[in-house]
């Protein structure tokens, strides 16, 4: 099976993937000229960007202080480039394709997926077998697209479910898209995307647009429907709208789905209610002031696709129920008359039709099941591909997989109806893949043959959405990726690609960014800290593991010449805590090594594990600090602890305090040869304020330098962008230094502060700069701030828990 990446070349950095330990080499369809590493002299900031890059799998910038050079080492991504694709949810968000006869091409939508896991636009080419990603949605501009675009003047014209500026909104410091939605344009020839309209749940068009848009014939107008209206929770209400010239209109209230089709002056619906209500069709005149008529139909459908022309008649699908209780296929009656159904689906075979498409002008549909076992036989729901002929004939074109370990994967969800490129159907299926990753596969089937394979597997993952990285004493930058890995097998004989974590190795003398060694989803998942290098010249870093259904820290070791990967220490809470005390102990922060003792911190605590000197094996198992729901005052979700003098710990945590805003916190620890209490009392230095002016959230741990505490907020300040502060620890006075957003340095910084070695203080920020993707900044001791480098999507960008190195 082949797979294609992208084909833009952003990189100065040749990149070159190894076989190396757990990893499977990989080869690029293209490949980037290398450039000339920075002269071993130069001083080099390192800082990881977890999205973008050529393979949408992030990147590592190198920035050379002194002469402003920048060097982009894409992450390897996976062993088929193909880490912008992930999991699609058939029941949340249908997917779906469109061919292009004049061009060949097919285009589609992945509901979830891309740099953001918000959605993308995508590119097949069936005759040469490209596949390609041609935009990542990231919320704003809309996120989890429904259905698939339609080509107008060389533009793809589409919606999506969430996103928008009705529907994003930051929380915890990440970013999440509600329903509300967009209408898109995305030019292929200028490869830019255009928001034409921000739909609103509060309003009488409604929100969350689940159907096909349309353009009509008939006026040149738009047409496609949503599902909410007025905040309505119970997704019973919405509407059709039309879209022309920019205005927007409301023409009935209903609750919609699926794809309109249009027949004359006549627009024909079909609406989706809950379980054990019938399926409601009905058309509109537009030349006679959007007078419309309702019918119901036998069989209901909430998985119902709308309906299509075929020829000179409009078929549609009900999903469920009907005279054999499998649901329908129905056709819509001419102008105003009811629908009649035409072929009933049995529950003791195949049933649950989702979607249907005309395949060619004689009468040909062909369909998607959701369900091809009879209800009851204890099989799983593997799904299939149907043809009907309009005259009235059926035809099972080809079930899925059944048994979970096969070649084509676990049980497939088809969902949106395939496309017919001469005799073949492509279409996308919502789970199932080659390497049980479940994730979906796009697929082709050959109707003259009735052979099926798959043209690209969604669920190939390995390393990507860097996180942070050390120098090690060898020269080499070891780094860490918070999801990918060729992953181990976990419960089931399901692998869940984004809970494995892989590490890397950058040799800044080669050039080269190459996989280094990955973790087990049963011993080791998510390397969610920052490498340090033990005495024993081996990698330690904490992660989380996934065992007997109970999350730990835990301490791992990776040895630099071998990349073999070995388990130091499970640090858990098997105290029973108070009810209602939530303890999550996945660790969010870098480890530090003082006194013999490993610290660190997870979305709730404060661990401490002491190891014997001469080997590093555990002694000691301490929770040092418990932050609580009930005591909310003193900080919640620490994010990062540094060493003032090796008896003291500052840390920051993200909410909490008097304000809910975060606040500065220090922690006594015992000396070498003690062990430090449990539950050892924080003392609170400093409340942020979500008032005033000093800044809100702190996202990440600060950095210490001759006496003071530097470190970042993500929002607050003079401008509501974030601040970049002081506190000097012999008297814990708390200076602001610079309030992020008026200039081109950026906005909304996260990931971590660095002092370098020429004096100044680096970060990252999220937002702003030329592109709006955030980008590096620098300032002085004085909190004058200057843009160092802006993020485009081509280099990496998304800086959110980075820690900055320097070599």
């Amino acid at each position: 099976m082949k797979i294609h990446h992208i084909s833009k070349t952003v990189t100065a950095v040749a990149l070159s993937v190894l076989a190396i330990a757990l990893f499977t080499s990989c080869s690029k369809d293209d490949s980037s000229s290398a450039s000339t590493p920075p002269p071993a002299a130069s001083k080099v900031l390192y800082v990881p960007l977890t999205y973008g890059s050529d393979n949408y799998a992030g990147s590592i910038l190198g920035f050379d202080t002194a002469s402003k050079q920048a060097t982009i080492y894409p992450m390897p991504g996976n062993p088929e480039n193909m880490s912008a694709v992930s999991s699609i949810k058939p029941e949340d968000a249908s997917s779906g394709l469109m061919y292009d006869r004049d061009s060949g091409l097919i285009y589609g939508h992945l509901a979830q997926g891309g740099n953001d896991g918000e959605g993308a636009i995508f590119e097949y080419d069936p005759a040469n077998d490209k596949f390609r990603i041609l935009y990542s949605f990231a919320g704003f501009e809309g996120s989890y697209p429904a259905y698939a675009p339609i080509l107008v003047n060389g533009n793809l014209i589409g919606v999506t479910l969430h996103g928008g500026k009705n529907g994003t909104f930051v929380h915890e410091g990440e970013r999440f898209s509600d329903p509300a939605g967009t209408i898109y344009s995305y030019s292929l020839a200028d490869e830019n995307l255009t928001v034409l309209y921000d739909f609103n749940c509060s309003d009488a068009i409604g929100c969350a647009s689940h159907g096909q848009i349309m353009k009509s014939s008939y006026n040149g107008a738009y047409y496609g429907s949503t599902s909410i209206a007025n905040n309505d929770s119970s997704n019973t209400t919405g509407g059709l709208w039309e879209f022309n010239n920019g205005t927007m209109k409301h023409i009935i209230t209903m609750s919609l789905k699926g794809r309109i089709a249009e027949r004359g002056t006549y627009l024909y619906y079909s609406s989706y209610k809950y379980h054990g209500e019938e399926l409601n069709t009905g058309s509109i005149d537009l030349s006679k002031n959007y007078t419309h008529s309702q019918y119901t139909a036998a069989g209901h459908g909430r998985l119902g696709s709308g309906v299509i022309r075929v020829g000179d008649k409009v078929f549609g699908i009900a999903s469920e129920d009907g005279e054999l209780g499998g649901g329908t296929i129905i056709e819509m009656g001419n102008g105003n008359f009811a629908p009649a159904v035409r072929y009933p689906f049995s529950l003791g075979s195949e049933h649950q039709p989702l979607d249907i498409l005309e395949g060619d002008f004689n009468g040909i549909i062909y369909g998607t099941l959701h369900n091809s076992s009879p209800r009851g036989s204890g099989l799983s729901d593997p799904g299939g591909l149907f043809q009907y002929d309009v005259l009235g004939s059926y035809h099972s074109l080809y079930t899925a997989s059944i048994l979970p370990l096969t070649p084509t994967g676990l049980s497939q969800k088809f969902i949106s109806a395939p496309v017919k490129v001469g005799t073949k159907l492509y279409g996308i299926s919502a789970s199932g893949s080659d390497d049980l990753a479940n994730e979906g596969v796009l697929y082709e089937f050959d109707i003259i043959t009735q052979t099926y394979s798959v043209k690209v597997d969604f669920g190939h993952s390995s390393g990507k959405h860097p996180r942070a990285l050390t120098k090690h004493s060898n020269g080499k930058i070891y780094g860490t990726a918070y999801h990918g890995g060729l992953g181990g097998v976990g419960l089931g004989g399901q692998r869940d690609a984004e809970a494995n974590a892989a590490s890397f190795v950058i040799d800044p003398k080669a050039g080269s960014i190459t996989p280094f060694a990955h973790s087990d989803q049963q011993y080791f998942a998510h390397i969610a800290s920052q490498f340090i290098e033990g005495k024993d010249g081996k990698l330690y870093a904490a992660t989380y593991s996934r065992t007997s259904s109970t999350t730990f820290t835990n301490i791992c070791a990776i040895d630099p010449d071998t990349a073999v990967m070995e388990e130091k220490v499970l640090h858990g809470v098997e105290t029973p805590l108070p009810p209602g005390v939530f303890v999550d102990t996945r660790p969010n922060s870098p480890l530090l090594f003082i006194n013999n003792k490993y610290y660190g911190t997870t979305k709730s605590s404060i661990y401490e594990v002491e190891v014997d000197p001469a080997d590093n094996t555990p002694l000691s198992n301490i929770l040092v600090h418990l932050f609580t729901d009930t005591n909310t005052s003193e900080g919640r979700k620490p994010r990062g602890i540094i060493d003032v003098n090796s008896t003291m710990l500052y840390g920051v945590t993200e909410f909490g305090g008097d304000h809910d805003s975060g606040v500065i916190f220090k922690i006594a620890i015992a000396p070498e040869g003690s062990v430090t209490p449990t539950n050892t009392p924080i003392v609170k230095v400093y409340d942020f304020n979500t008032t005033g002016t000093d800044g809100m959230l702190p996202s990440t741990a600060p950095a210490f330098h001759n006496g003071f505490i530097y470190g970042a907020t993500l929002n607050g300040g003079v401008n509501d962008g974030g601040v970049l502060y002081r506190l000097e620890v012999a008297t814990d006075s708390f200076t602001v230094l610079h309030s992020f957003g008026s200039g081109d340095e950026g906005s909304h910084p996260r990931g971590s502060v660095y002092i370098a070695e020429d004096g100044r203080i680096y970060g990252t920020t999220t937002a702003g700069t030329d592109n709006g993707l955030g980008g590096l900044y620098s300032c002085n001791i004085d909190g004058n701030c200057i843009k160092e480098y802006s993020f485009t999507k081509e280099s990496g960008y998304g800086a959110s828990y980075t820690q900055i190195n320097e070599l």
